[in-house]
């Protein structure tokens, strides 16, 4: 399994009350989508998450934001951060943009976008800075 970065993940602080409970950096290539979707797992769970049905949701979004960044996204490396607060789970995704200040991003569509409509609370894929960063956040 890849290596967590310590403190090579720009942050993304949407979650207002909240941990980072897992942070991984790895190769922005598909074989990281199974890394992620064990890392939410895994951590979901290390942190007295009980709902399967929450965390069966938020590793079927990680996958999807995932694949999203390896096929959305420039560069060699795929940022994974996890954050629980007391009523919400957020997981962030970020790798390079090669976009322009103000360029769109190129939209999460199709069955992703379904998916992340329907069980989650709030998401968005945005490029800024030379980053694209997508996110959602679960209710607990």
């Amino acid at each position: 399994m890849p290596e967590a970065a310590d403190d090579a993940i720009a942050p993304v602080s949407l979650l207002t009350g909240g941990a980072t409970v897992a942070r991984l950096r790895m190769a922005r290539v598909p074989a990281s989508v199974g890394h992620v979707r064990l890392l939410v797992d895994d951590a979901l769970s290390d942190h007295d998450v009980t709902d399967r049905s929450l965390i069966d949701a938020a590793v079927l979004l990680a996958s999807e934001l995932a694949t999203d960044g390896v096929r959305h996204g420039s560069g060699e490396d795929l940022d994974v951060e996890l954050s629980l607060g007391r009523r919400r789970v957020q997981l962030t995704v970020t790798t390079a943009s090669d976009r322009r200040p103000g360029e769109v991003a190129p939209a999460i569509a199709g069955h992703s976008q379904q998916l992340l409509d329907m069980l989650t609370s709030a998401w968005d894929v945005r490029c800024s800075a030379g980053q694209r960063v997508a996110w959602y956040h679960l209710e607990r």
